[in-house]
Order: C-alpha cells, then structure tokens, then sequence
C-alpha cells in the first residue's frame, strides 16, 4: 500500500490525472494542493507581505547569517511559473533548484524529501493557479565560506537522509499517516529536534526539542515528564487546533500562527477516501508521537 493512499479522496483523482497540466486544471486538486501548502506552511517563509502571498521577502536568522525566502507565484521572470514538474519536486525533495543552484537548508528539504512526488505537484497545480506576483527575490546575506553554495554538496551528503516515506507494517493507517505529517509534510522535527554540529537535525533525538532563531521548541515525544505524553488526543487536537492547552502549553512565536494556519487543511487532507470511519486528523500524529520517545 501506498502512502498516498493515506491522503484526501482529491489524491486519489491525482493519481487518475498523472499529468502536470491535468492536475493544474482540475479543482479538487488544486483545492488540496492549497490544503497541503497550507498544512506545510509555506507561507510562512514565502510571504514578506501580506497583500503579496507567496512572493517572498520574509527573513530567517540562521547562524549563519540571514536567508529570505524566495518568490514561489508563477511569474515568470522573478518567481517559479518557467518550472517544470521535474524542476519544482527536485528543489522540494532534493534542494537543487533549476540551473543546478543549491538552496540553504532554511527550506525544509530534508524533510520535504519524504513527501511524494503526488503531493508535491498538487502543491505546485495551487501555486500556479494563483496570481503571478512580480517582484524580485531578496539576496541572501551569508558570509564566506557559507555563501559558496556548491558547499551544500557535502551537507546534504551528511544531512540529506531522502526518500519517500513508506507505510511500515507494524502499524496501523493512522500511525502511518502521522508519521507521514509529522515527519515530511509538517515538517515538524526541523524546529522540534535539536542540531547537529553542521546544523542538520540530530535524528537520534527526534522530536526531542530544539530552537528557532530566539524561540524555543519543546520535547513533542511521548516523554511523560519532558515531553507530551500526558497529553490526551483531545487536548493535543485543541492545542494544534487553537494554540492553547489550559494549564499545560500557549503556542506563541512561530508555533502561534503555525498551529492555527496548518492544522484545519491537515484535517481535510489526512482522511482517506475508503476509510470506513474518517480519523480526526489530529489523532494521526498523535498516534505517531505516541510511541516516539526521547
């Protein structure tokens, strides 16, 4: 079986269509592509302005230095609208964008890399279906030797770990599917698990806590005393649902308007078409944080 299998009834259509330009003309895909996008949060790093969804600006302090994020609307001279199938899944997954250019890894593309290629380009039929926006990307600001982005080479070589994600049989759809939010689409281990000395994520402490520029992320695994695991499925719905949990957590910095923005799209398209009863959305990383201990 799968993963795909896991996703909205409007995957299964994608599947059916196969083509780029079949699934930028069909709504329901483009209707899922935009709950995905959201569910990623690309908006987070992709809107500078709000009245410019998607064309980039916002700036991310890195130790390294400053990294905006980039137009990603379909105008064709500043944004993404010459891309390819090909091209858009490769810099998602793999962070090589078109002419061979190395993105930073404030992109998360390690974790994008476990997503499908079926995910990504209905991503990719919501962007285009969106106004392009002409504007002009910002330059990143990193000091020597970091500004050589041949250099990612050798990260993504110790750091890169790809490959799309594949149900494990020792569990259960809704586990599955968790680990398929948590771990790729939610990408939720780039802020909640800590850093390696080159700065990639310490998977042998997954989900264990880490930082984001000033903010701190917590312990998400099902650690009883550090972690979440005397949290209830209901109260960790109404904390990714509203950013509060009375007398355990508020969602404040980054996580504030990533909980409120990602979490209703993941309800949508985290039900499966053949599902006899349709799992709360919330329940799946739930499942899957569960059994993850620090």
């Amino acid at each position: 079986m799968q993963m795909r299998a896991m996703l909205a009834p409007s995957m299964l259509a994608i599947v059916a269509l196969g083509s780029g330009s079949a699934l930028a003309q069909n709504a329901d895909v483009i209707k899922c592509g935009k709950d995905l996008a959201t569910a990623a949060d690309c908006v987070a790093c992709h809107t500078g302005d709000p009245s410019k969804p998607f064309a980039g600006g916002d700036s991310i302090e890195t130790p390294f230095g400053v990294i905006y994020g980039t137009n990603i609307t379909p105008d064709k001279e500043t944004g993404i609208g010459n891309w390819s199938d090909d091209d858009v899944v490769r810099a998602v997954r793999e962070g090589v964008a078109p002419g061979g250019v190395h993105l930073y890894p404030a992109m998360p593309y390690p974790s994008f890399a476990k997503m499908s290629r079926v995910d990504v380009l209905a991503i990719k039929a919501y962007l285009f279906s969106l106004p392009p926006i002409h504007q002009s990307n910002q330059e990143t600001r990193v000091p020597f030797p970091f500004n050589q982005r041949w250099l990612m080479i050798f990260w993504n070589w110790l750091n890169l770990k790809g490959g799309e994600l594949t149900p494990d049989p020792a569990h259960d759809q809704a586990w599955n599917r968790g680990r398929y939010l948590v771990e790729a689409l939610a990408h939720c281990g780039e802020c909640h698990t800590p850093r390696n000395v080159t700065e990639g994520v310490e998977t042998s402490h997954n989900l264990g806590g880490g930082n984001l520029e000033t903010w701190l992320a917590f312990n998400v695994t099902s650690d009883w005393n550090a972690g979440i695991g005397g949290w209830s499925e209901d109260e960790i719905a109404q904390y990714l649902l509203a950013g509060n949990v009375a007398g355990k957590a508020s969602a404040s910095g980054p996580m504030g308007p990533a909980a409120v923005r990602g979490s209703a799209p993941i309800l949508r398209c985290s039900t499966t078409a053949r599902s006899a009863r349709p799992i709360h959305a919330t329940s799946s990383p739930w499942f899957y944080m569960a059994s993850t201990a620090k």
